[in-house]
């Protein structure tokens, strides 16, 4: 099958190669099999059009997220959230060096 007669049949039948006649079907997925990177988006585009068509409770999703959300963090942390940003790291990082300086120094001067 050409590019041309697959589009004709696309064009023809729908977008669902399943759905399509059986003589026409095998020979299409063929294609789509050699296309590569045509066929995945055609499988992504059939697989999102499905989840498209899924009857689903908005409200009832909005009710879970609101509540893990609520919900906060499964067990709470014992370092303070400040040492955890990148600012607190930083902060401890310059507390460290100046320590380590410090130190340095005054091991310096019991070795003079």
């Amino acid at each position: 099958m050409t590019r041309e007669e697959f589009e004709n049949n696309r064009r023809r039948f729908g977008d669902d190669v399943n759905a399509w006649p059986a003589a026409l079907r095998g020979p299409a997925l063929a294609f789509l099999a050699l296309d590569g990177d045509a066929g995945a988006d055609a499988a992504l585009d059939s697989l999102v059009r499905q989840a498209a068509l899924v009857e689903g409770d908005d409200r009832a999703l909005a009710r879970k997220v609101l509540a893990r959300i609520d919900r906060g963090a499964a067990r709470p942390s014992l370092l303070p959230r400040f040492l955890v940003a990148p600012a607190g790291i930083a902060a401890c990082a310059a507390a460290l060096l100046v320590t380590a300086t410090i130190a340095g120094y005054q091991v310096a001067r019991l070795q003079d």
